[in-house]
């Protein structure tokens, strides 16, 4: 199978997410949206059921939902939402005000530092993140870690590493440029704002 079961269908995908995050399920998403102006264009990278989507219900937005999974693309175009398959290494970012991804940039470890520089450059005003720093995979449970890691595989991979607070910062601190970081969702999460632009070490001034 090439998805885990978590990403198996839409359905059992939000009931996972509800599941784990209970009451403040919504929280993450809103965190996002805070960051998005009226009339701005947004990329959504790795969007799952685009609960993000949602959470910009009230903005005059132009969203763009993008995933690898095809039954969530199907899903969402079913939804009348904007939604296309991208395979996010391999495929250009497409552009926008705001770039964003929820909760997935662990599958992307440990390129993670060259995936952000690429999202700043495709974005016209900022990139936008919420990933999870308080993991079930990370459990000190060796077993129930690997049942998680199982679970959430992406195109037949298993990813082993999964941020905690102290990676994630480390991360951050390594990208040049202006960024904003906060925890989110009571502690559970962490929000990151990346300024628009190239900050690689060969860019100029």
């Amino acid at each position: 199978m090439r998805f885990g079961l978590i990403y198996a269908t839409p359905d059992l995908y939000d009931l996972a997410m509800r599941t784990i995050y209970r009451d403040r399920h919504d929280e993450r998403f809103h965190s996002v949206a805070e960051e998005v102006e009226e009339g701005d264009e947004v990329v959504d990278l790795c969007a799952g059921t685009a609960l993000l989507y949602n959470a910009l219900r009230d903005k005059s937005v132009n969203y763009r939902a993008f995933d690898i999974n095809p039954g969530f693309v199907r899903a969402l175009r079913a939804r009348a939402i904007a939604a296309e398959c991208l395979d996010v290494e391999k495929m250009h970012i497409p552009e926008a005000d705001v770039v964003t991804m929820s909760s997935a940039l662990y599958h992307f470890y440990p390129r993670c530092a060259e995936l952000l520089q690429r999202m700043r450059l495709s974005a016209r005003k900022k990139v936008v993140l919420v990933e999870p720093v308080n993991n079930n995979a990370n459990s000190n449970l060796p077993l129930w870690g690997a049942f998680a890691r199982w679970v959430s595989r992406v195109d037949g991979r298993e990813v082993p590493f999964h941020f905690d607070r102290e990676s994630l910062e480390r991360l951050c601190d390594e990208l040049a440029g202006p960024q904003r970081r906060e925890l989110v969702c009571g502690d559970r999460d962490m929000r990151v704002v990346l300024a628009a632009g190239d900050y690689s070490p060969h860019a100029t001034m």
